[in-house]
């Protein structure tokens, strides 16, 4: 296996310029994504639509380093025609992914497609060289060797991003050197890029024949198999089995959770037997034969437990992305187990082999999980809008507190999925108002928050709010005044809309109050330039300008607010019901609340624990 040799710059940059030639798309790949990268960081605090398509820029370049060495390897091993046309198929795909499976906006979902694409493409680099034909020896020690130089190359680039973000901070430790914090995370991105890429390929074996004689098992590996993983495998085995005892004890179905659990045992013990493999014949090893026959039988009867798990989730609460996933990877799970007990021909290739096919084939499509999971959902929005309207009814207007909250955050968060995947469009089936009306609105909104000088708060790139909070006042639901006297205690969380415009124009100054511990005793001093002091805290705002002072009273504003969103039957609030103005002093202010936080104990008035908010200052010289 080819490493580099740091005795000289000229052997380092020649072993470079050999790894660019072999692996030129995934080598530039790298040192685009390393750019990319360092652009991101840049200009962080731009947000919105630019930082996502440059993310998404990212993301593509990331599976483009994998796809193009994975060809490369194809072109090399398989006689499946020129490197040049492997090298052109491996631009074009990344391009048309880039251009074509790009969302209008951001998707809370994303990050499961970017990651089934990504582990996908590294499948294929683990068998790309027997594609055509197949080698046991070969084929495990071909990825022995790629698993060893991923590990050097994790080692490689801590010490080296690490070593250097250390120099920069002695540099302004003890030289008085600054440097821009956003330095410190393009230096892990270069590294990573351009160093940590270019370093893995160069260690990707070349001649696959040679290791299909080879017969040098690393002993470190065995140990660290025999005893870590395979008493880890077996504890975690120990304890799914007394789980189902206890079940069938208590006569009870398993918790959701417990797919999930079985998953990772799974996995583990794959891992484990994957490690172990070419020894399972040996005389000396015998244990290793037993361990893998074995293996397979005893994890049958938990694939029972594990469907019960997830299917009694989905039934509750319908298919989303993470249980579509967990479904298919228990499904591959079952497969590999029936392949592996089953007296034929047997491939450990066939473990990579089927799961690369299993992620393109659930990621993409009407059946991949994406719009499965919408469907689902759509379902489940259709019947609680439904159950609704019948309690409603049921009721005349006056549901019970505990039922009319169920059915309010039941709603809230079905219409929440799909605003966070930008998917509201698809339930327009389901109300009287007109959804892509009010899409267009929010989107109008989104223009105006990026043209603005302005605080524009966002998570996932989704602009529905207000189009969310039109709808789910078609399913308001009215309690009855009769459960006051029930002493039920309501807790009370008012949060600014995370995706609010609050503008800044007209304001010179701005702070930011967190007070996160009893209002009584809470506030915050602040000095500003013209003589202008503010102690902000979360039972009155006190201004001063010279000799002049002005105390504002925050109890108002909170029941203001408070009364405004029982109005509304909505926690996230709309900037405008959040904020309050005045002119005194000389100075013109603004507060715009981010939380409010307390309780309210039926019957009573509420009681505020807590507050975050902002306050805009101008003075008249600033005017």
């Amino acid at each position: 296996m080819a490493k580099f040799r740091f005795s000289s710059i000229d052997g380092v940059w020649q072993q470079a310029v050999n790894t660019i030639k072999r692996f030129p798309v995934a080598s530039a790949a790298g040192i685009a994504a390393a750019i990319t990268g360092c652009v991101i960081l840049e200009y962080f605090e731009e947000g919105g639509e630019f930082k996502y398509r440059v993310s998404h820029i990212l993301f593509c370049l990331l599976q483009a380093i994998s796809l193009g060495a994975a060809f490369t390897i194809i072109a090399e091993n398989n006689r499946a025609g020129s490197k040049m046309l492997w090298h052109a198929a491996a631009v074009i795909l990344t391009v048309l992914y880039g251009c074509f499976i790009f969302p209008v906006h951001q998707k809370e979902n994303d990050w499961l497609i970017y990651g089934c694409i990504i582990v996908a493409t590294h499948l294929l680099v683990a068998v790309a060289p027997y594609i055509s034909r197949y080698n046991e020896v070969g084929f495990w020690y071909y990825n022995e060797r790629l698993f060893i130089r991923l590990i050097e190359e994790a080692l490689y680039v801590i010490a080296l991003g690490g070593g250097i973000s250390i120099a920069l901070g002695a540099c302004t430790l003890l030289l008085k050197v600054e440097f821009k914090p956003e330095l410190y995370g393009q230096i892990w991105f270069v590294v990573l890029g351009v160093f940590g890429t270019l370093f893995f390929l160069n260690g990707v074996p070349k001649d696959i024949k040679e290791l299909e004689i080879v017969d040098d098992y690393p002993k470190w590996l065995l140990n660290f198999t025999r005893f870590v993983l395979i008493p880890l495998v077996f504890i975690y085995i120990l304890i799914l089995y007394a789980y189902s005892g206890k079940l069938i004890m208590a006569w009870e179905l398993p918790e959701g959770y417990v797919g999930k659990m079985y998953l990772s045992l799974a996995v583990e013990g794959i891992f484990a037997l994957l490690i172990i493999y070419p020894l399972r014949k040996k005389p000396e090893m015998t244990w290793i034969g037993i361990f893998w026959r074995s293996y397979f039988i005893i994890m049958l009867p938990l694939t029972g437990l594990m469907y019960l798990g997830i299917f009694r989730r989905i039934a509750d609460y319908g298919v989303t992305e993470e249980r579509y996933l967990v479904v298919a990877l228990a499904l591959w799970i079952t497969l590999i187990i029936v392949y592996f007990i089953l007296p034929s021909a047997r491939q450990i290739r066939f473990i990579p082999a089927s799961l690369l096919i299993l992620l393109l084939v659930i990621t993409f499509g009407p059946w991949g999980f994406e719009s499965v999971s919408i469907r689902s959902q759509y379902a489940q929005l259709e019947q609680s809008i439904k159950e609704t309207n019948k309690v409603i009814m049921q009721y005349k207007g006056n549901v019970p507190f505990e039922k009319a909250k169920l059915l309010r955050h039941r709603n809230s968060d079905l219409v929440f999925w799909f605003s966070e995947r930008n998917a509201l469009h698809e339930t327009k089936a389901l109300w009287k108002h007109d959804v892509d009306s009010l899409l267009k609105v929010d989107l109008v909104r989104k223009d105006s928050a990026e043209a603005q000088n302005s605080l524009y708060h966002n998570n996932y790139g989704n602009y529905n709010k207000a189009t969310e909070r039109v709808l789910l006042s078609e399913t308001a639901v009215n309690y009855s005044s009769d459960d006051e006297d029930a002493g039920v205690t309501e807790r009370i969380y008012l949060e600014l809309d995370n995706k609010a415009v609050l503008s800044a124009i007209d304001y010179q100054h701005m702070i930011i109050c967190n007070l996160n511990s009893s209002r009584t005793e809470s506030s915050e001093e602040f000095n500003l330039p013209e003589s202008v002091n503010i102690l902000a805290g979360s039972e009155r705002i006190i201004l001063k300008n010279g000799q002049s002072e002005k105390v504002i009273q925050l109890d108002s504003l909170y029941m203001a607010v408070y009364n405004k969103a029982k109005e509304n039957r909505h926690d996230d609030m709309d900037a405008a019901y959040m904020s309050f103005s005045g002119n005194s002093i000389g100075l013109k202010w603004k507060i715009v609340f981010q939380k409010i936080w307390g309780s309210k104990t039926l019957g009573k008035a509420p009681d505020f624990d807590g507050v975050d908010y902002y306050m805009f200052i101008s003075t008249e010289e600033d005017l």
